[in-house]
Order: C-alpha cells, then structure tokens, then sequence
C-alpha cells in the first residue's frame, strides 16, 4: 500500500478517535503481514496516550533492534524492556500529525513500511444498550477497503 494511502487511512481512525476524546476509546493499526508489529492510541482523562509494540513479549524475540530503540527515543517514545512496550502520554490531539506520527513509529520501530498494508481495529466507550462496538477495517492488496468486511461486532460489557 502507498504511504498516502496508509495515511488517509491513519487520519479517518484517528480523526474518528479525536471526535469525542472518551475515555477508553482506542485504535490499534497494526501490519497486516505480522500481528506483532502494531501501533496503538489509547484516550485517558482526556489525553491520547500511544503505544509501539516491542515484540518483547514473544518468546522466541529478543524485541526490536538497537537502531529502532533509538529512533524510538527520538520521537519521545520510552521503555521496551522487559515486557514492555514503547510508549509516550499526552500527544497531539491532532488527527494529521498522529497520523503521520504513525508512519515515522512504524517505519522507526519496524524498519521500511514501503509496502505495508495496514489494518485498524478501533472501539468505542459509546454504549447502546450495555455494548461496546468494535469495528475492524481490512484492506485489499490494491487498497481499497473491504467495507467494514472484517465485522462490526458486539460485546457485551460487564458493568
């Protein structure tokens, strides 16, 4: 997929998120060719809290490459030891540069995203009738979206 592509994609999820700022929303991109490379933003107390996966927590992994570390440390993300992932509070509530932020921690963290092609699961805090709506987005080798193919699921909170 085109960097253009996967940034338009990057900034609806994330334009989507930003729209309320509630507690709890989230939206995780990860590749689609390898689970364990993702980006995610979390919603906290009116903050958008982001997350690289350090791949520490697989068994067979000795995480990402001291390169990336760097490069992460560059862009304000911290962490990655044992078990942990990168992660930075309080960033921009601003859908376009979170989306570009996303290209710059995937390409950091993973190395070239030339031909990556993103997928995004998003949920949001908005209840109907004590369920969370989780909506899964997939997208074609040429790019253009599988229409919510992947599902738009319910579940059923526990409150």
């Amino acid at each position: 997929m085109k960097r253009d592509l996967r940034l338009h994609l990057y900034e609806k999820e994330l334009r989507r998120l930003m729209l309320e700022l509630l507690d709890h929303d989230y939206v995780i991109f990860e590749d689609s060719r390898d689970d364990s490379r993702y980006v995610q933003y979390l919603v906290h107390d009116a903050a958008v809290y982001g997350e690289v996966g350090s791949r520490h927590w697989l068994p067979e992994s000795e995480g990402l490459r001291k390169e990336s570390v760097t490069a992460l440390g560059c862009l304000g993300f911290e962490g990655g030891a044992s078990r942990g992932n990168f992660s930075r509070d309080h960033l921009p509530h601003d859908a376009r540069r979170l989306a570009c932020l996303t290209e710059l921690l995937f390409g950091a963290a993973y190395g070239e995203a030339a031909d990556m092609m993103p997928l995004s699961s998003a949920q949001s805090a908005i209840t109907a009738a004590g369920k969370f709506v989780v909506v899964r987005t997939s997208w074609k080798r040429d790019g253009s979206c599988k229409a919510f193919r992947s599902s738009v699921e319910s579940l059923v909170t526990s409150a």
